[in-house]
């Protein structure tokens, strides 16, 4: 078992019964002008002329472990502590009563004192979990 699955475990127990809502958030960067996102996969890399520029539709989400609810917030500027703040108010509000455990990825926005200091006032505990491909594979 490896020590992702290790610290997961029994997190996921927990939720199975009921006794705590686990939410993995993280974020997805489209590049505006790249209107095949999604439907394109190769063995071999391919350069795709887009706009010039950093013009890119941000989706930062959190996935309910249990449901498979999707919470989002959009934006086609930047995410910053802003929006994970906004979306830390949108998990509270709709899991009021349960304890929530927000497991997070190592993006810097993410791990500021603001995110902290909200999430510690709206009683949501934030784990951050750094991912490879190694681990996922």
């Amino acid at each position: 078992m490896s020590k992702c699955e290790s610290a997961l475990k029994p997190l996921m127990e927990k939720a199975a019964s009921g006794d705590i809502a686990p939410l993995f958030l993280d974020a997805s960067h489209f590049v505006m002008g790249c209107d095949f996102l999604g439907h394109i996969y190769g063995k071999t890399r391919r350069l795709v002329r887009t706009f010039s520029g950093r013009q890119r539709y941000n989706v930062p989400g959190a996935l309910d472990y249990v449901s498979k609810k999707v919470h989002t917030i959009t934006n086609d500027t930047y995410i910053t502590a802003t929006e994970v703040c906004a979306m830390l108010c949108q998990i509270a509000s709709e899991y009021k009563g349960l304890p929530v455990r927000l497991a997070l990825d190592n993006a810097r926005y993410q791990k500021c004192a603001a995110v902290q200091e909200l999430a510690k006032k709206l009683g949501i505990s934030l784990s951050t979990y750094r991912h490879t491909a190694q681990t996922l594979t």
